[in-house]
Formats: C-alpha cells, sequence, structure tokens
C-alpha cells in the first residue's frame, strides 16, 4: 500500500455561509483493532516530500528512505528489501498540457538508499509492475493522432 498524506493545521475551523466545520489533524495510530486489521506494514511517502516511510501497525517507524524525487503517484517494497519508486522529476519535457498520474522517473533504491536502477520517460504514468524476471513493466501517455 502507498498512502500521500497532507497535513492539515492542529484544528481549523472554517465557515461557508451556514455550513461551519473543524478540520482536525491526527497523529501516530488514530484506530487499531488487530481482529479486523490486515497485519503488515504501511508504506507512505508525503506529497511535498522526499521521504518514503515504512511504519509498523504501531506507527512506529520501520525505515525511512531520503529519495532524489517527490513522491509520483506509487512506490511498492520489493521481496529483497529494496523499494521500487516513482518520482516526479522537477523540469517535465512532455506536451504543455498537464497529464494525469504523471510521475517521469521510476527508481529502485536498496535498504540505504543507493540507486541500484533508474530509468526516466516523461510519459510515465501512475502504474508500474516489477516481473518474477526482473523486468519492469510501465504504464505511459503515448500520443496518438486523430484518424
Amino acid at each position: 500500500m502507498f498512502l500521500f498524506l497532507e497535513a492539515f493545521p492542529k484544528r481549523k475551523e472554517s465557515s461557508m455561509g451556514s455550513m461551519s466545520f473543524a478540520k482536525e489533524s491526527l497523529y501516530g495510530v488514530t484506530r487499531y483493532n488487530p481482529s479486523r486489521a490486515y497485519n503488515g506494514y504501511t508504506l507512505f511517502a508525503p506529497l511535498a516530500d522526499f521521504f518514503v516511510w515504512l511504519i509498523d501497525m504501531q506507527g512506529r517507524v520501520v525505515h525511512r528512505w531520503k529519495m532524489p524525487y517527490t513522491p509520483g503517484q506509487q512506490g511498492i517494497l520489493l521481496s529483497n528489501g529494496n523499494l521500487l519508486y516513482l518520482g516526479r522529476t522537477e523540469t517535465h519535457k512532455g506536451p504543455e498540457q498537464h497529464l494525469g498520474g504523471y510521475s517521469g522517473m521510476i527508481l529502485e533504491v536498496d535498504w540505504d538508499g543507493n540507486v541500484l536502477w533508474e530509468y526516466e520517460n516523461d510519459y510515465i504514468h501512475h502504474d508500474f509492475w516489477r516481473k518474477d524476471n526482473d523486468n519492469t513493466l510501465i504504464i505511459r501517455w503515448y500520443g496518438m493522432m486523430p484518424e
């Protein structure tokens, strides 16, 4: 699982006409029912940050990687402990219009954060898959002329 988190101030009250609401930030594990939870780890990366975090079921940090790119939609922890990660490149050289799910870079890093493999393509979309033979499949945008 790869989560993107957004931080809000501790408490912010807002009013829109006759409707008002409050936003409150919650930190750490806010609800944990072991009998209903899928036991394992959670991998997440805040959108504007260069860190990827791996936490356990109690919210304790198991590991963190400093990445050369901010997150670009997905990352997975491979069976060998390496991280396969889509990063958002700073300079998009593709078409002028915004491409939904755009990333731009896919890379594999080891547990210590060393880049083992990377591939840059301005049209990488939001998903990928690492096959058993270590080939990596990506989804990418491809321009087509109208018929």
